[in-house]
């Protein structure tokens, strides 16, 4: 064989060999880059998740957040009625003292009390009463 032969030889098993590399190297970078968009697509769709989730979240805490400050100003305003009611109720009532009768193991006592004290002492009884009057619907 001569020497041209011999370079024409190793041109071409290096041209062969180069080709191989470079269809090799083409197909590796196309196999990375498919891997690449696959990965990419699979943490889009994660994160678009996470937005979702995270978005309905916090939405649900601002309805939740609402219903509880509309709840307050609801039992604020009963609250309001009921403390005019029992105002009215104090400068109507005719009586200024009553009676308060006190049963102990000793025997029965008899004590004057202010209307006022008396009222206060009632109140939480007459404002379930109440209560159930004007709020019929709502348990208490």
């Amino acid at each position: 064989m001569a020497v041209e032969d011999i370079l024409k030889k190793i041109t071409g098993d290096f041209q062969n060999k180069r080709e191989e590399i470079l269809f090799e190297a083409e197909t590796e970078k196309n196999r990375i880059i498919k891997k690449a968009e696959e990965d990419g697509e699979v943490i889009f769709k994660e994160t678009i998740s996470e937005i979702e989730e995270s978005a309905k979240e916090e939405a649900e805490r601002k309805i939740i957040s609402e219903r509880l400050k509309f709840q307050k100003e609801i039992l604020s305003l009963k609250r309001e009625i009921l403390d005019e009611i029992f105002k009215k109720t104090k400068e109507v009532f005719p009586l200024k003292k009553v009676k308060k009768r006190i049963i102990t193991p000793s025997g029965e006592l008899e004590e004057d009390l202010e209307i006022e004290e008396f009222l206060e002492e009632i109140r939480p009884k007459l404002e379930v009463e109440v209560s159930k009057i004007l709020w019929p619907e709502e348990e208490i």
